[in-house]
């Protein structure tokens, strides 16, 4: 169709349609309007349709003739349609204004477009009389604002559901984000930083950590981890800046609960490691002291003992039994109280473990401690039973100890009634080896478990079961020493069982 003829339509179905008269102007106007790349609808003062050049029909694919029989508003998008509709009764109220405004049309073929309009009120001016309509279909903008949009507001729930604060910056430090957790740790509200220069806000900053590192992380294009410690709000925060193309992203938390953790447990390690140096220091005296005090009190009870014998030898013939029964008496507690100081040297020389770690037969150490008490075991008709004993990773010398020590005690409380019958197991527990040395001897009450590993602490007379009270003492003081524990479970009349653990170093 030439453009004449298109006019001539315009004009004849301007006739046909709306019977207002001719229009001489639409014509006019329409040869000026017809090849314009945008949409133009001309709409009279009852929102009619006029006039629609080519373009118009091209971008919506509704023919004018098709178009007219419908209101303009109907077209529209229902969820554009109320605001649309004050937009049209304010541009009919006012001539000589203009609108713009953005909504969703119906294309004739059922789908919609988004256009870009602005409505123009002419219907005063004579040689229009009527209001124009300029529009383009803006659809693919549109599209990429809203997938923008959603991006975006989709960024922006999760940014505000971290657990961390974050806040970003563009490339001149001018804050572009500010979360609401940020809000809350910094206590400094959206509103008085957004749009705003970082270290302007945060002028006492500048030359900081966190300065110097946002500084190095946009400068190197490379992110930055650090803690730092910020004194207005007497705070530590662990941050993490990604620098990018547009900025800085800044994701910080509060970590100022677990420093002071840290702190308070670097100095209790400090103190504890002052307190070791001093115990140290105080067991090397008292351990000095113990085989001083040890060497001097032995030497007079030797020339007790001495001169005891001595006496006995010289003036058997004169002292009388009784005197002889007291010589005996002074003579014996001599020989316990020597008894003593050596147990309690030895006691206070626990822990000093000079002998390296060693594979350990333990089959091997029973059997060297049942050939020391040989004769004893023969006398009393005892039996020893063991075997199959692990080997274990262990310091040998004291194991052997403790062990030595658990075999006498047993062989030594002794039921008057019968042989000792004494068993000893071993079972791997993990990383730990758990010991048992079990008799049929005269037991222990339940009250006295823990007592019998005090020091001097002994349950039976000394008449009968001579001893001083350390060994299980000095057992206990060894397996500590060796990063284990001892026990004991016993039933009065019917014998023991000792347990102790030791630590196997080759798990």
């Amino acid at each position: 169709m030439s453009l004449k003829e298109k006019s001539d339509w315009s004009v004849n179905a301007r006739d046909t349609l709306f019977p207002f008269g001719k229009m001489d102007n639409i014509a006019r106007f329409a040869k000026i309007i017809e090849n314009s790349p945008e949409g133009i609808t001309l709409l009279d003062k009852n929102l009619q349709i006029i006039y629609r050049n080519s373009s118009a029909e091209g971008i919506t694919g509704w023919s004018t003739a098709e178009l007219i029989l419908y209101d303009i508003e109907s077209v529209v998008h229902e969820d554009d349609r109320g605001w649309f509709g004050v937009v049209l009764t304010e541009l009919r109220a006012l001539p000589g204004i203009s609108k713009n405004c953005c909504f969703r049309s119906k294309r004739f073929d059922g789908n919609y477009i988004w256009l870009e309009c602005v409505f123009t009120n002419h219907l005063n001016d004579p040689d229009i009389a009527a209001i124009v309509c300029n529009f383009r279909d803006v659809s693919v903008r549109k599209k990429a604002e809203l997938a923008s949009r959603y991006a975006l507001e989709e960024r922006n729930i999760i940014l505000e559901s971290i657990e961390d604060a974050f806040f970003a910056v563009d490339k001149h430090w001018t804050v572009t984000y500010w979360n609401n957790m940020a809000e809350k740790v910094l206590e400094l509200p959206r509103r008085e930083i957004l749009n705003k220069k970082l270290w302007e806000v945060f002028s006492a900053a500048v030359g900081s950590k966190s300065y110097l590192s946002y500084t190095a992380a946009l400068e190197s294009d490379h992110a930055v981890r650090f803690e730092e410690y910020y004194a207005p709000l007497g705070k530590w925060f662990d941050v993490n800046a990604y620098p990018s193309e547009g900025g800085l992203s800044v994701f910080f938390k509060d970590i100022t609960e677990r420093k002071l953790s840290e702190i308070k447990l670097k100095e209790l390690h400090e103190s504890l490691q002052q307190r070791a140096k001093e115990l140290a220091t105080t067991n090397a005296e008292l351990e000095q002291f113990a085989y001083i005090a040890s060497h001097d009190l032995q030497e007079p009870l030797r020339m007790v003992t001495s001169f005891l014998t001595q006496l006995e030898k010289k003036y058997s013939d004169v002292i009388d039994e009784k005197g002889q029964k007291y010589i005996y008496f002074a003579v014996d507690g001599a020989k316990r109280m020597r008894q003593i100081i050596l147990d309690l040297l030895e006691y206070s020389r626990v822990g000093r473990t000079d002998d390296d770690l060693e594979e350990v037969d333990l089959n091997k150490i029973v059997s060297e401690i049942h050939t020391l008490y040989q004769r004893q075991i023969k006398e009393l008709k005892a039996v020893i039973s063991y075997g199959g004993l692990p080997q274990i990773s262990t310091h040998k010398t004291p194991v052997r100890q403790v062990i030595q020590n658990l075999i006498s005690n047993s062989l030594k409380y002794r039921s008057p009634e019968k042989a000792p019958r004494i068993k000893i197991k071993a079972v791997q527990k993990a990383s730990f080896l758990e010991v048992s040395v079990s008799d049929n001897g005269i037991g222990i009450a339940p009250e006295y478990f823990e007592k019998i590993f005090i020091i001097f602490q002994r349950l039976e007379s000394g008449d009968q079961y001579p001893g001083t009270g350390m060994g299980l003492a000095i057992s206990k003081k060894i397996i500590e020493n060796l990063g284990g524990k001892i026990w004991v479970e016993s039933t009065k009349g019917k014998g023991s069982t000792f347990f102790f653990t030791l630590l196997n170093h080759q798990q």
